[in-house]
């Protein structure tokens, strides 16, 4: 998503935590199960990591859970706002005790929640990602495009169904190498765009998205 700074002058945060060696284990719901290179994982998580840095990023590093397979998917435990971070409860049970370490900022606030129906993926950011304030590239098959009222919507390559799951920030994105349509598509709007290898996380129904939370401090 879009990660740029909304002008205070305050550093932007990136909560990320080390893979477990359970990862293999992981929950899956859209994939095929394949065996996971855990080392590898863990070596172009490291990479993500920097690339984070990179684009001014403070990483918070949070370390592994090592029973808890999908704890490196610390999106999913959390939604943060500019003034309130709201803790989520996992579908699946395995995912619950992850929670526990995400929840120092809950409190309540008067926030509007609309509803978006998502088919075929797991999370809303696998399926779409504004460019701009007013252009969103996204996979039609899992979002309908006409409840985004004002805002162009450009549909994904057909060969590259996640390629909506990226990071943006600024006039800088990070794409994950396995989708070069999109990668040419973001270069031809004059995004800076970086490519990354997150081929093993991948195996894990991971994102680029869902291994951080990214929050102005």
């Amino acid at each position: 998503m879009n990660h740029e700074s909304s002008g205070t002058g305050n550093p932007m945060i990136a909560i990320t935590r080390e893979p477990s060696h359970s990862l293999g284990n992981c929950e899956l719901t859209h994939i095929d199960r394949k065996a996971i290179d855990i080392e590898t994982a863990a070596l172009q998580h490291q990479r993500y990591e920097q690339y984070l840095e990179q684009f001014g990023c403070s990483v918070v590093r949070l370390p592994a859970e090592h029973d808890l397979p999908d704890a490196v998917f610390v999106e999913d435990a959390a939604v943060v706002f500019p003034d309130v971070a709201v803790i989520t409860r996992p579908g699946a049970e395995s995912r619950r005790p992850e929670t526990a370490s995400m929840a120092h900022y809950l409190k309540p606030f008067g926030y509007t929640v609309t509803g978006v129906p998502v088919r075929g993926c797991l999370h809303l950011k696998t399926a779409l990602v504004p460019v701009h304030d007013d252009l969103l590239l996204i996979n039609p098959q899992w979002v309908d495009p006409g409840l985004f009222d004002g805002v162009t919507c450009v549909p994904v390559h057909p060969s590259e169904p996640f390629g909506a799951n990226l990071l943006r920030f600024g006039n800088a994105a990070l794409c994950s190498e396995s989708f070069p349509r999109t990668i040419d598509w973001l270069a031809g709007l004059g995004l800076d765009v970086r490519t990354i290898d997150y081929s093993e996380m991948a195996k894990a129904e991971a994102g680029l998205t869902c291994c951080s939370v990214i929050f102005e401090g």
